[in-house]
């Protein structure tokens, strides 16, 4: 209560003092004013988008994306987020999406990180690589491969796998 007075109290005064620090966000709301409003909102906004990260990932790690519309939809919001979450959080999603077994789904996602200028890192090709070679794509498989060595990564043992296993199902 005492900080809610000399917040009050700086208000009549016209200072301006980072809210953050005294308030919880959800009393923050009720003392916007036109001197600090806009930084309040982009806290808020940046803390919001921090949270559904959170989300997100727990869901992914969980298993708990629920359906693929549900990805979808997280996707599309994750593209909104300004900057850009890291490849590794696309990534783990893609993963989740490529868990449910829609692997033409996850590819196009692939293909969206791309367009929209992601870099791709070991993870995320990997997983490709893997829905190629359960879509029976092997050899597009393969040119991801030679990506990866391109960009100078290191396939590691679960790319090599899924190459293999993919190669033997196929014969």
């Amino acid at each position: 209560m005492k900080k809610l007075m000399i917040l009050r109290q700086l208000r009549l005064c016209h200072h301006v003092i980072p809210m953050q620090i005294l308030l919880p966000k959800h009393i923050c709301l009720f003392f916007l004013d036109r001197n600090f409003g806009d930084a309040v909102t982009i806290h808020l906004a940046k803390e919001a988008d921090r949270q559904f990260l959170n989300a997100v990932r727990c869901k992914c790690r969980t298993g708990g994306m629920g359906n693929l519309d549900d990805a979808l939809s997280c996707f599309g919001r994750m593209l909104q987020i300004s900057p850009l979450p890291s490849v590794a959080d696309f990534s783990q999603l893609v993963g989740a999406v490529a868990g449910m077994s829609p692997y033409r789904d996850a590819i196009s996602l692939i293909e969206r990180m791309d367009r929209v200028g992601i870099d791709f890192n070991i993870c995320s090709l990997s997983i490709l690589i893997n829905c190629l070679c359960q879509l029976k794509s092997e050899d597009l498989g393969f040119s991801v491969l030679g990506r990866i060595l391109k960009l100078g990564f290191d396939p590691d043992l679960i790319t090599s796998n899924t190459l293999v296993i993919g190669l033997c199902s196929s014969a």
